[in-house]
């Protein structure tokens, strides 16, 4: 049943848009200079995983608005399936918010991406719009290759409270981008919740998952409120709707009757209770499993490490309707001081240091075995509510289906025996001044203690059991900025990507590799920031898979919204990555692998003027083998004949079926038998 809200007419005066919308930040604990000796903790580039850039970084778009280019918590890049309903799709499409001249309005564009190159876009999805908008969420419906893109804006009705349209662009009709239907207001803020009045809910996310009624899909649009609570702490619980929907045209003009509309009781009861949680949602693709993931903090005790600081998993197993089941852990581990090192402001060696998590902003993973996964931040921090910024690590959060367990396992850095990571060694060492010898790391983009809440995030993914986290790393520069170490000078503006690969469904991850401006002849001149990576993997066999990004080139290092830099703005940039995951591949009796696949990536490819395709019958049967261009036409037949089971291969010499040359370009080629239809595609290059 839809949950009743009052909407109350505000009588304040609207106040200023103007980056008004951000996240308000929580500083729980007081920065502690440790007065020790710091070195870098090195990969091994050695053992890191092969790569090697598909697309090099393409400019997308200028933009001044220098902050999350995406959404908070959910990937504003997601890749159309192949086909998408009767069309090719296999396209990428971005939201995202952009300024596109200094002192501008803030807007949300969409762009689409075909094989390296923009075909439709930057555009604005809603261009009757004038008030700024901000934070889109997007997702793609499977059966049709349709985005569903949310966002917030004030509503132009009563601009004092913000609003959230939802709209879909129309690619089913035929198959072109940019045929964006008419916005609509989905979160209607305000709402009037338990005790409080006038609650905003913004920044919404927006999956797409399976649908309790037969033949249909679900839609969901989650935001989180915006207002501070009774007590004036920003706790965020959050409101979801979420609508059934055959076609996306179902859905292309507002009823209320199609919308159900939801808040979590558990979020809504620490809400009054003074607890902010830092968490993000995901909902399953294959199941009615919906789950939000992350842990809490207690903004009103003055002591740390209270019951009510936990590492939790609500979820739900009916597609979002019903009740939520908690799980939850301890989310600190015990740290001991290296021979009472680290002291208190009166001279008092600290008796409990632990590692615990800190404002973390970051994305979640289901994977195919019903385990969540999420990344944190965890710093070291002491009974005085006291940190230590050099000493502050990523690590692997995981509510295991099995045991209904949640485990925290080291990141980067980390021991290659899987014992704890700590920064320095065991016995500890110290130098001839008797100041302790250690490892520094902080995964934030930006180097500044102040701004970890607004600068650090990471992202997580996965396909069957392979994974990929990506984060980002100042250390050098922080060492330079911060500790005035000369020997990193060079790394004054260079923040790092770290991109760390698993094949066993995050139970063992790689070495990480790292992307730089100094490094990455790829990236060189450039400022990359803000990473997001696409939901999708894909599989190029041999176990390479292709990764697509979405990321902010700044124009100086820092965030002008933050107050960090000039107001020079950027540029929005996509670029593909291909990574070989023989490394961490597994044996298939270890665990669940996706089924086998008949068609294989032809070979070689790209290719000219001639390749070959392999594909494996597991019984006889009928069997077409046709290519297709990126229009959808038929190029050339190869086979249309019965064939016993086992492996065949054809070749194509790149001509039509009238044996003239085709041009350079994508070709589709699909595989028809009797029980199955497979499509892969491949690049002509003359």
């Amino acid at each position: 049943m839809k949950k009743s809200v009052l909407i109350i007419i505000a009588v304040l005066l609207a106040a200023s848009f103007i980056y008004a919308d951000l996240m308000q930040p929580t500083n729980l604990l007081t920065e502690k200079p440790d007065n020790a000796v710091h070195q870098i903790v090195e990969s091994s580039r050695r053992d890191a995983p092969d790569y090697a850039f598909d697309v090099l970084p393409l400019n997308i778009m200028t933009t001044y608005y220098d902050y999350f280019p995406g959404a908070y918590e959910s990937i504003p890049i997601r890749i159309q399936p192949t086909p998408a309903g009767i069309h090719t799709g296999g396209g990428i499409y971005i939201a995202f918010q952009a300024t596109p001249a200094a002192g501008g309005t803030r807007r949300v564009y969409y762009v689409y991406i075909q094989d390296g190159n923009i075909t439709s876009g930057p555009g604005l999805i809603d261009g009757t719009a004038t008030l700024a908008e901000g934070f889109p969420g997007i997702d793609i419906d499977w059966e049709t290759g349709d985005p569903f893109v949310s966002w917030h804006t004030p509503d132009p009705s009563n601009p004092t409270f913000y609003t959230c349209p939802v709209t879909f662009d129309r690619y089913d009709m035929i198959g072109i981008p940019g045929l964006w239907e008419t916005p609509y207001g989905v979160i209607l803020n305000p709402y009037d919740i338990g005790p409080e009045q006038d609650q905003e809910f913004i920044w919404p996310s927006v999956y797409i998952g399976p649908s309790p009624n037969p033949g249909q899909r679900r839609v969901y649009v989650a935001a989180r409120n915006f207002t501070s609570n009774l007590s004036g702490y920003p706790c965020e619980n959050s409101m979801i709707a979420f609508a059934d929907f055959t076609d996306p045209t179902d859905l292309e003009t507002y009823n209320e009757d199609d919308w159900t509309y939801v808040t979590i009781p558990q979020l809504d009861t620490w809400r009054q209770q003074n607890i902010r949680t830092f968490r993000a949602m995901i909902v399953s693709k294959t199941d009615g499993h919906v789950g939000i993931f992350g842990h809490s903090v207690d903004l009103d005790s003055e002591e740390p490490f209270t019951p009510n600081e936990v590492l939790f998993l609500l979820e739900n197993d009916n597609y979002g309707e019903g009740e939520w089941t908690m799980y939850t852990s301890d989310p600190t581990i015990m740290v001991e001081n290296p021979d009472d090192y680290f002291e208190s402001d009166s001279n008092t060696p600290y008796q409990d240091m632990r590692y615990s998590p800190y404002v973390n902003r970051s994305g979640v993973a289901i994977d195919e075995q019903g385990n969540y996964h999420f990344l944190a931040v965890y710093s070291l921090s002491t009974e005085e509510n006291t940190w230590y910024p050099y000493f502050t690590t990523t690590k692997h959060i995981k509510f295991h289906r099995d045991t209904e367990q949640i485990t925290i396992n080291d990141m980067y850095p980390r021991n290659e025996d899987g014992s704890l990571y700590l920064p320095w060694s065991i016995p500890p060492e110290f130098d001839d001044d008797g100041f302790l010898l250690t490892y520094a790391s902080y995964p934030v983009y930006w180097y500044g203690n102040d701004d970890l809440f607004h600068e650090n995030y990471h992202r997580i993914i996965q396909n069957g059991p392979y994974m990929v986290a990506l984060f980002q790393v100042s250390t050098k520069a922080k060492l330079f900025n911060d500790a005035g170490d000369a020997q990193y000078a060079d790394w004054a503006s260079v923040p790092e990507t770290y991109i760390v690969i698993s094949g066993d469904y995050g139970e063992t991850w790689s070495e990480p590799i790292i992307l730089n401006a100094i490094e990455t002849p790829e990236l060189a001149g450039l400022i990359p920031t803000y990473w997001y990576i696409s939901d999708h993997m894909e599989d190029l066999g041999n176990d390479w898979f292709r990764l697509h990004f979405f990321f902010l080139d700044q124009e100086d290092y820092g965030s002008s919204v933050q107050g960090n830099s000039p107001v020079t703005g950027g540029r929005t940039m996509y670029t593909s990555i291909d990574i070989d995951f023989g490394p961490v591949s597994v044996d298939d009796g270890q665990v669940a692998v996706n089924p086998a696949q008949m068609l294989r990536q032809n070979y070689p490819n790209p290719f000219n003027p001639s390749t070959t395709i392999s594909f494996n019958l597991p019984s006889a049967s009928r069997v077409n083998l046709e290519i297709y261009n990126v229009k959808g036409q038929l190029v050339k037949t190869l086979l249309d004949d019965n064939r016993p089971a086992g492996e065949h291969s054809v070749v194509w010499n790149g001509t039509d079926n009238n044996s003239r040359s085709v041009g350079s370009g994508v070709y589709f080629y699909r595989l028809t038998t009797d029980n199955d239809s497979e499509m892969r595609k491949m690049l002509l290059v003359k």
